[in-house]
């Protein structure tokens, strides 16, 4: 297996609105933290794969679909070879998400300069292509919590110490022939939110990625973000969540690159390499759409946050789903990756194990489709099955039966994968 990397500045030359809050209404005060766009290449046999890794909210849905057409053209790389991913960062600036402005504000000049730094990354990670050699360590990391308490009939965003927090922490480390890192991919769940300031960084994700660069030269570290839609920072004050600083995301941030980096620097058993990827596309309906009329009356009449939402919905010719990007990467005996282009609750990570054991999972991958919770959780209600729906630009709500779904597209992109395995002889033994 080869891998080639890159790094990119991608700080806004001018202020922008921060995406994330729509407490935060204003442009950004001052850059507390540069912000990256990371690059993996990788080659081994006739398959490549591309991974692009931004310090952002996500991936807007516009964006991606131009992404993958430049690639094509400049790369022949497949649609299903790319995949953008980002650590959810909550203080970073907009890249064209199809939400309402109370998420984010979109600005075209700063897309189209995303847009060029992806592909000047993927040739500059195209050019440092080198031979590596694979490993995988698995540790706990306690700094998350699982954010919803059920409450009365519904549910509320508050910490809950009774459901169990995904809390496993996962390193993929790629080492050269002289045993040098050359990348280590990180797999965690946790919300990147914890700084609520209107100043620009990376969260803790990125002050984590900057710290391991910097304790091994040469080598650039990727961050991919797990089903995370339930799990939050534990930052807890009496019962409540308690929104934090930069200084705040940086100890955070440093505490949890030092845990990450003595992980990899764990020595393994080597895994033998095979490199294989998918994705696959399904609509989930929304149940209590709005229809034209409707949306007309909130336009004309509705408030501030309503006229943006039916705007959003006119945009999206009113329609009564939205589209999943169900996706799976394979690197080797025991590195599967399943992603989801939304904020997805850790559970279906708990399902996507059942299939393969040790599966790791990343969310805000090629865009973001609002919140995937599962049937229970859409019963209780709350922020994340119902109240987020206006702000994601959602024309409805998604019903309880999107969790059949969900587990549907993670049964049949495995059941594909293992058909490809056995064709190439590949074992899981």
């Amino acid at each position: 297996m080869e891998l080639g990397t890159a790094k990119r500045c991608i700080t806004p030359q001018k202020s922008l609105r921060l995406s994330g809050f729509s407490f935060r209404n204003k442009k950004f005060d001052e850059v507390s933290q540069d912000i990256y766009l990371r690059v993996y290449f990788v080659k081994h046999l006739k398959r490549q794969l591309v991974i692009v890794y931004a310090d952002l909210l996500g991936w807007g849905d516009p964006l991606v679909s131009r992404l993958r057409t430049e690639c094509s053209q400049k790369f022949g790389l497949r649609a299903q070879d790319l995949f953008f991913v980002a650590s959810h960062n909550h203080s970073g600036p907009p890249s064209g998400l199809v939400a309402t402005h109370a998420v984010e504000e979109p600005d075209p000049a700063y897309c189209d300069f995303l847009i060029q730094e992806v592909l000047i990354g993927i040739e500059s990670a195209e050019k440092t292509m080198e031979p590596v050699d694979l490993f995988r360590n698995d540790g706990v990391c306690p700094f998350n919590i699982y954010r919803r308490k059920p409450e009365g009939p519904g549910a509320t965003m508050r910490p809950n110490y009774e459901v169990p927090a995904d809390q496993r922490l996962a390193t993929i480390s790629f080492r050269k022939r002289d045993g040098a890192l050359k990348g280590i991919l990180i797999s965690y769940a946790c919300h990147a939110n914890i700084a609520g300031g209107n100043t620009l960084h990376p969260d803790f994700p990125g002050i984590a990625m900057d710290l391991m660069d910097r304790r091994f030269p040469g080598c650039v570290c990727l961050f991919l973000q797990g089903f995370t839609g339930d799990m939050r920072a534990n930052f807890v004050l009496g019962n409540e969540f308690y929104r934090g600083s930069y200084q705040d995301a940086a100890v955070f941030g440093e505490r949890f690159g030092k845990l990450c980096a003595n992980l990899a620097e764990q020595r393994s058993e080597e895994i033998p390499p095979f490199l294989y990827s998918n994705q696959m596309r399904s609509k989930l309906p929304l149940k209590n759409s709005v229809g034209r009329e409707e949306c007309l009356r909130l336009i004309n009449q509705g408030s501030l946050l309503e006229k943006d939402w039916a705007e959003v919905i006119q945009k999206k010719a009113f329609a009564a789903y939205e589209t999943l990007d169900a996706g799976l990467i394979v690197l080797g005996a025991g590195i599967e990756f399943f992603t989801l282009n939304a904020e997805v609750s850790h559970f279906y990570a708990e399902y996507a194990r059942t299939l393969v054991p040790d599966a790791l999972c990343a969310g805000y991958a090629n865009g973001l489709i609002g919140y995937l919770c599962t049937e229970m959780q859409i019963r209780h209600g709350g922020y994340e099955p119902k109240e987020s729906a206006v702000y994601f630009g959602l024309n409805g709500t998604y019903p309880p039966e999107i969790e059949q779904k969900i587990q549907g597209a993670l049964e049949t992109l495995w059941r594909n994968a293992q058909k490809e395995i056995e064709r190439d002889g590949f074992s899981k033994e």
